[in-house]
């Protein structure tokens, strides 16, 4: 296990560095840590016109915990490497969990190697960096302090969850209710349930009417086509008016169907044998199942949250099935069974077949990746030419770059922006030819903005190597 997180912790810094992966959205979170270190509300100067708060779309505390690491080097590959920490890190809980309280260390490998194998999440690390990657670690330790009832651990983690996303508040809310009925604990889940209503409270009702425009509601509302706007009430109100056209909406288009099997085959289907454990996933894969468009796969950072929730709810289920007396004179022992089961199944489902980004098998079969997602690996001349012309250009210039160069631009935030932009300011425009267009534009818009370059009466072409092109805009 430990060879293998190491695998895919260099695969990723390697992936990054060489510019393989997309991560459009590193540049982004390094502005909104950058801003927090220097005790700013972040603000995304450059994602859109009029700049507006980064609290107008997601309230992420959490990126408090990385100022201290802005103070001392403030890196957009920074993000990079402790999420990916944080990512792997997360089989030590799911070991102690299973060592400790199903008495198998075979099943807290399988879960273990299950979990950092899935396709979903080892393509989240590496597409990018987003803070909902931070959340199946955190809560995993947050239900080994549950299990062995560390309370103050328990409930700090429980807040640091909710530091995490808005979303999270949703996944407390049930997980708490989970507590109260079937583990009839009234004390951690109704604190846990009423921290998960306030935190949603505070986020959709306070936080975000707050900072947006014109004291709008939360963004993202119109990801969901069945809220009409009017949020959680307008999908609950939608389920109850028009209930066939929620279920057809859940499995159509067809990806959904293969993000249902293959969140919950690597995991052995295992939790659909305890039905009270879909309480846990029932927030995440509403979500994910509501969703239009890339937020319906099983890609990026979108199965961040139910991968999370999955495994939690699984380790539910084998807790009560090897306590099944009648399972258990059929099967045999249920702890090598189940073990063993979860281990094929990873195996199956992530490298023989199905979503993968850092598979040993190298003819396996690639579904679910988004449009624009193509992973090319540019020459080692193009990256060093890459670097140079970066390296060439003055300190104290501002810069504009194709997304998946933005972040290797290390200057102050305010300098940098990311192309292509609607009436070019930027004193220098980098472009690579060789990679491929980021994930929120196309070829033709990437043409055109290069294209009106040439023409422009106001920039000059200085180098052209290797596919690497260098404008400089022209002083009069």
């Amino acid at each position: 296990m430990s060879l293998y997180s190491i695998f895919i912790f260099v695969l990723t810094m390697s992936n990054y560095e060489r510019m393989v992966s997309q991560a459009i959205d590193v540049f982004y979170f390094h502005d909104v840590v950058w801003q927090l270190s220097e005790f700013k509300i972040p603000y995304l100067y450059h994602f859109s016109q009029p700049v507006f708060a980064e609290w107008s779309q997601h309230f992420s505390p959490i990126f408090y915990l990385f100022v201290p690491i802005y103070w001392i080097l403030p890196s957009a590959d920074m993000l990079m490497i402790v999420q990916a920490l944080v990512f792997l890190t997360g089989t030590i809980p799911l070991y102690l969990i299973a060592k400790k309280h199903l008495h198998s260390r075979l099943i807290g490998l399988s879960l273990a190697f299950a979990f950092i194998a899935f396709g979903g999440m080892q393509f989240g690390i590496a597409y990018g960096f987003h803070e909902i990657m931070l959340f199946p670690t955190i809560f995993f330790w947050m239900y080994y302090f549950y299990l062995e009832r560390k309370i103050k651990r328990y409930l700090l983690f429980v807040l640091l969850a909710l530091c995490v996303k808005e979303e999270v508040a949703f996944i407390m809310i049930f997980w708490g209710i989970y507590l109260l009925i079937f583990r009839r604990d009234k004390i951690l889940g109704s604190s846990t349930a009423t921290l998960g209503l306030a935190w949603y409270v505070f986020c959709f009702m306070i936080i975000f009417p707050a900072f947006t425009p014109h004291g709008g509601g939360f963004g993202y509302w119109g990801q969901y086509s069945q809220s009409n706007g009017s949020g959680i009430l307008g999908i609950i109100l939608y389920i109850v008016t028009h209930p066939l056209n929620f279920l057809t909406t859940l499995v159509t288009p067809d990806y959904k169907i293969d993000t249902f099997f293959q969140s919950f085959g690597a995991f052995g289907f295992l939790l659909f044998l305890y039905p009270p454990s879909l309480l846990i996933i029932l927030p995440s894969l509403m979500e994910k199942l509501l969703s239009n468009g890339i937020a319906g796969m099983i890609g990026t950072h979108y199965s961040a949250a139910l991968t999370g929730v999955t495994v939690i709810a699984t380790i539910e289920a084998i807790d009560t099935i090897r306590k099944n007396k009648k399972l258990v004179s059929m099967v045999g022992n249920t702890t090598v069974f189940t073990g063993t089961m979860i281990f094929y199944l990873a195996l199956f489902f992530n490298v023989l077949y199905g979503y993968y980004v850092f598979t040993l098998n190298p003819n396996t079969y690639r579904t679910g990746y988004p449009e624009g997602a193509i992973m090319v690996d540019p020459s080692e001349n193009t990256l060093m030419v890459l670097s140079q012309v970066i390296n060439s250009i003055p300190p104290h210039a501002t810069i504009s770059a194709q997304g998946q160069i933005v972040s290797h631009i290390n200057r102050y935030y305010k300098l940098v922006s990311d192309a292509p932009n609607k009436n070019e300011t930027a004193d220098y425009v980098i472009f690579d030819t060789q990679l491929p267009p980021p994930v929120l534009d196309d070829t033709r818009t990437v043409n055109n903005y290069l294209a009106d370059l040439v023409i422009s009466k106001h920039y000059q072409l200085i180098v052209n190597n290797s596919g690497v092109l260098l404008y400089k805009r022209i002083v009069k």
